[in-house]
């Protein structure tokens, strides 16, 4: 994941931006939580960079179990 290029979402060379709000950025974190204590695995997540914006740090899971809401 070190070599996602992170940056803004105007950017023609960035793979990962911000989300557009703060609640955005809860809404995915929720999921990733519920998701978990549902039983997915947690495979690797990056750091939150250190830009202006709502970013979440890049996050792998598997196992996600097909009842997961």
């Amino acid at each position: 994941m070190t070599s996602l290029r992170v940056g803004a979402g105007i950017d023609p060379s960035t793979e990962l931006g911000p989300l557009i709000d703060s609640a955005a950025r809860g809404r995915v974190d929720e999921a990733l939580t519920t998701a978990l204590d549902q039983g997915a695995r947690l495979r690797g997540q990056g750091a939150t960079p250190d830009l202006p914006g709502h970013f979440f740090p890049a996050t792998v899971i598997d196992d996600v179990p097909a009842t997961a809401s």
